[in-house]
């Protein structure tokens, strides 16, 4: 299920959270939470923010170095580059896309909660008609300030771990080019 943009929407407004902020931080995605609702054509038609906000957010390299742990260390700078730039375009079309909303919404408010190291994980239940969906963006403070999310998870399903099986797999059996064109191929089909 693509439920992640209306998700990611209200989190674009949540990512600069302090602990003693963060009460007031969730009241304001109540309210913002309230307004995209209202505003989900909208939403659908500006994609292309959504993507800008999304290649901003997210930690992709700390991603693919975590889901390539053994073949990372090894790879090109090219190699590299060209794996986090595939892997961008394939979470976008995955996850985020156009037309992903399908109307669900997110009840009740999201919760956002402080890990022991600094981090924080922001957590909603999205429904789309009978379907309910909890879904958690985990994110960490990096150098000046800025927050990044790190790992999505789905109702318990690990992104980052999800990927790396799927990569581990993938390159075991057919090698590293052979992943890069399956990612290729996924990407044209969306």
């Amino acid at each position: 299920m693509k439920v992640l943009l209306q998700f990611l929407f209200v989190t674009l407004f949540t990512l600069l959270p302090t602990p003693s902020n963060a009460k007031q931080c969730l009241t304001s995605i109540t309210r913002i939470h309230r307004h995209a609702s209202r505003s989900i054509e909208l939403m659908d038609s500006s994609t292309d923010k959504m993507r800008d906000f999304l290649m901003k957010s997210i930690d992709f390299e700390w991603i693919s170095k975590k889901t390539l742990p053994h073949t990372w260390p090894m790879l090109s700078k090219e190699k590299r580059l060209e794996f986090i730039g595939l892997l961008k375009q394939l979470m976008y079309v995955t996850y985020i896309g156009p037309g992903t909303t399908g109307g669900s919404t997110i009840i009740p408010a999201p919760t956002l909660e402080w890990t022991k190291h600094g981090g924080a994980t922001l957590q909603a239940a999205i429904s789309n008609k009978s379907i309910q969906t909890i879904v958690e963006i985990v994110m960490t403070k990096v150098r000046g300030g800025c927050w990044v999310i790190r790992n999505v998870l789905i109702d318990d399903v690990n992104m980052v771990k999800n990927y790396k099986e799927q990569f581990r797999i993938i390159v075991i059996k057919r090698g590293f080019e052979e992943l890069l064109r399956r990612m290729r191929k996924r990407v044209a089909k969306a």
